[in-house]
């Protein structure tokens, strides 16, 4: 996906994966949503510009982070 969304979402066996919006497949999995959201703010930050959308472990939307 070209959008520059990222969205961080639970994952399954109690992980959490970074998925480009209008993909299936995530680009990393980790153990800790914190873990993720770093991950996510740096693959961000290495292509100047996007959003990072953090989901809730019922994959409510919690907060949207500009980068």
């Amino acid at each position: 996906s070209n959008s520059g969304i990222f969205h961080v979402i639970p994952s399954h066996a109690d992980k959490w994966g970074v998925v480009a919006e209008g993909s299936v497949r995530p680009l990393r999995a980790f153990s800790s949503k914190n873990q993720a959201v770093i991950f996510a703010k740096k693959y961000v930050l290495l292509r100047k510009a996007g959003q990072i959308v953090v989901h809730g472990a019922d994959g409510s939307v919690l907060t949207r982070v500009k980068v």
